[in-house]
């Protein structure tokens, strides 16, 4: 993990670094005889948000992988890295909608490459959002199913049913009687 930690702070410096220049005010002619910075600057904040979108979208891949094969370790070992590459990418995206950005000054190479990411970020999202709630469902059912069981328990010595009935005495009542005991990961 801490090859993914380096990873991620690599990103957050590279994102940090990649800032706008500030709007010119030279003539036009003179931006255009002017090495392009602009561009050069909007190419490296995309390439920055293309490694950043790659990354959640491997970890992404990764989880929807530990889900399918139930590895609940893994899946909460990539917890922290994923809500730290969440905010990262919320925060790109939300930089980059506020910008008036001129796509045609983006190198356009970068910019498939970003849009290929973006799709491939978003079908694995939505094959986590599917797994995660097709797990939550299916734990509820679990819970559900344990908790019909107890409740419908014959109760044993010295208790009550929930028909206010006293539970039968000796053997045959601890015999009946159900210990349950509930993971927290339910």
């Amino acid at each position: 993990m801490i090859k993914g930690d380096q990873k991620v702070m690599k990103l957050q410096e590279n994102w940090k670094t990649a800032a706008f220049p500030p709007a010119p005010t030279a003539p036009a002619e003179a931006v255009e005889a002017a090495p392009d910075t602009g561009a050069e600057k909007l190419t490296d904040r995309l390439k920055s948000m293309l490694e950043l979108t790659e990354r959640l979208t491997d970890l992404t891949e990764s989880e929807n992988l530990a889900l399918a094969e139930r590895r609940v370790r893994d899946i909460e070992d990539m917890l922290e890295e994923k809500a730290t590459l969440s905010r990262l990418y919320e925060n790109g995206m939300k930089s980059l909608g506020e910008l008036k950005i001129d796509w045609s000054k983006a190198d356009l190479d970068v910019r498939e490459k970003l849009r290929l990411a973006a799709e491939r970020l978003t079908k694995a999202v939505d094959e986590n959002t599917m797994r995660l709630e097709i797990g939550m469902t299916v734990n509820k059912h679990v819970i559900d199913q344990i908790s019909d069981v107890v409740k419908g328990a014959v109760p044993h010595s010295g208790t009550y049913s929930r028909s206010g009935k006293k539970g039968t005495e000796g053997a045959k009542a601890s015999a009946n009687s159900v210990s349950v005991a509930l993971d927290q990961t339910l």
